[in-house]
């Protein structure tokens, strides 16, 4: 789960192919998605699924604004209903 400029209306979440990561960098990530994607799979045999959320803002140090964090809830709680099932 993480922030992508995904080019979708603030708040949108999708489900991302994590090889579509391939050539990004992220300052947030000292290892490249695609290659913890590709150690995951190949190395431990793991399914890979990337959720991307669009921020509301992409400012440097901004603060989670109220939209986003009400977005993040939502994730959260539907993330632990799946994964408790």
């Amino acid at each position: 789960v993480d922030a992508a400029q995904m080019g979708t209306a603030p708040g949108a979440v999708c489900l991302l192919p994590w090889q579509a990561t391939a050539g990004l960098s992220a300052s947030t990530h000292t290892l490249p998605l695609h290659m913890l994607g590709r150690f995951l799979t190949l190395d431990l045999g793991c399914e890979v699924a990337l959720l991307g959320l669009q921020p509301f803002q992409n400012r440097v140090d901004a603060p989670l604004s109220d939209a986003m964090r009400a977005v993040v809830a939502q994730v959260v709680e539907c993330l632990a209903a799946l994964l408790s099932a």
